[in-house]
């Protein structure tokens, strides 16, 4: 019995108490651990696209990205999680049976596939760092044709970075063997080791230091001070360039920099400030403020487990490239390369089932589809869109601002349904989204 090292492809170890990938009671348990991992990453992301396709309300800024990685992640059970399971312990001595164009598909997707991820995992990151920080710059940024251009720019970066793969990749024999093996020269001007630690660097950790900021800088904002409440001034039309009198004007003005804040400003024509205290816009704020921290420990999750999962894989992957030492397969060490790979495969199998423990818009999305429901018809209570798109859905308040009984220059201030302008370029209507104004000021 001999061991193919990973490092180098035709070395050989006596090992004369046989692998442990042979002895029944280890391997059934492995296979079947295979199985397992196959299962859940391919129906558990095939069901988490066709949820966010068919279902009206999963049709968001931020399930475009996962939809996107739910398509990679279900990638893995099409091209690597089989065919790792029969190069492994699905034959004897690590023999390749499928060929040599699965064997540089294999390989290829086994690299393509966590850098594609991670990039995705950036993509939500920064998204949700422009809309919390910055979210007067969002609404004019982050468009549909910018975020398909995202995936686009990822999908097409993973796939040029990682094609050095598929042709350094080789189905190899030795006697009656053959093995799916990488050519340890690389490329010439770079050797595969380099490359490993190449790939470790820019597809692990930078990835990872560069979430870890953002959202850091986003749980600053969050976890501080909450949703801010908008700055609302009344003014007469004479303060306007188009002053023929008439009802006065609600202006809105947002913090360009964060949503920040405990109070609203009123303002009569006599320029005689008032605070409005709202219970039922504090009560909006507070859901708001909720939905944001759900939404953001889901993606930290998300990101967390992806992290630990992929660690084992790129650090056996760095100490076999690297090492001039072979391992035996008769010892535990054998075990570490099909455990390795299996925590890789099931760090996108993983995403699913925090969707379905951690995401009740999605627990709700599966129920309404499992009783033949899309999202279209209306719910017994109406739901209304914060500003941000990829938030969660807030019951909508009968009155989106009520004035303060307690002031003696009260004025009426219009219900929700009013458009109300915001930085005199955008109107906040009663639905709950903005749309871009050509005047400076609405009439209520």
């Amino acid at each position: 019995m001999h061991h193919l090292n990973d490092s180098e492809p035709f070395e050989t170890v006596d090992c004369a108490e046989g692998s442990l990938l042979d002895e029944s009671h280890i391997r059934i348990p492995i296979i079947f651990l295979y199985l397992t991992v196959f299962v859940v990453v391919a129906f558990g992301n095939a069901f988490t696209i066709l949820v966010i396709c068919i279902h009206r309300s999963m049709r968001t800024a931020t399930n475009f990205f996962l939809a996107n990685l739910a398509f990679a992640d279900m990638l893995v059970s099409v091209f690597c999680v089989l065919q790792n399971m029969f190069h492994i312990v699905g034959s004897q001595d690590g023999h390749w049976p499928l060929g040599a164009v699965i064997c540089k598909l294999y390989v290829l997707f086994l690299h393509l596939i966590p850098s594609t991820s991670i990039g995705i995992l950036v993509c939500v990151s920064l998204e949700k760092y422009i809309a919390v920080l910055h979210p007067l710059l969002a609404l004019k940024l982050l468009t549909n044709k910018l975020r398909i251009f995202m995936m686009v720019a990822i999908w097409s970066l993973s796939i040029g970075l990682n094609l050095p793969y598929y042709f350094t990749t080789q189905e190899m024999r030795f006697e009656s063997l053959a093995t799916c093996t990488r050519d340890m020269t690389g490329l010439g001007w770079i050797s595969m080791p380099e490359m490993i630690a190449v790939s470790f660097v820019m597809w692990y950790c930078i990835p990872l230091v560069t979430i870890a900021y953002l959202y850091t800088k986003i749980g600053m904002v969050l976890w501080k001070s909450g949703l801010k409440p908008l700055e609302i001034r009344y003014s007469s039309d004479s303060h306007f360039k188009d002053s023929h009198g008439g009802p006065p004007t609600l202006t809105i003005n947002y913090d360009s920099e964060s949503l920040t804040g405990n109070s609203l400003q009123r303002t009569n024509s006599n320029g005689v400030g008032s605070k409005i205290h709202d219970e039922t816009h504090t009560s909006i704020n507070s859901e708001m403020f909720e939905s944001r921290k759900k939404i953001i420990r889901l993606l930290i999750a998300i990101v967390c487990s992806f992290a630990v999962l992929t660690l084992p894989h790129h650090a056996r992957l760095l100490y076999t490239m690297w090492t001039e030492n072979t391992m035996c397969n008769s010892t535990w060490h054998a075990l570490l390369q099909p455990f390795s790979y299996l925590c890789l495969f099931m760090s996108s199998g993983v995403n699913p089932i925090l969707y379905a423990f951690m995401s009740q818009r999605f627990r709700e999305a599966v129920r309404d589809i499992a009783n033949c429901r899309t999202g279209t018809q209306r719910r017994k209570h109406t739901r209304t869109r914060t500003f941000v798109s990829d938030i969660p859905e807030v019951s909508r308040s009968p009155s989106l601002l009520r004035r303060d009984n307690s002031s003696d220059n009260s004025a009426s201030v219009p219900p929700p349904s009013t458009p109300l302008v915001v930085n005199n370029n955008f109107l906040a209507v009663g639905d709950g989204h903005l749309r871009r104004s050509n005047s400076a000021a609405v009439k209520t």
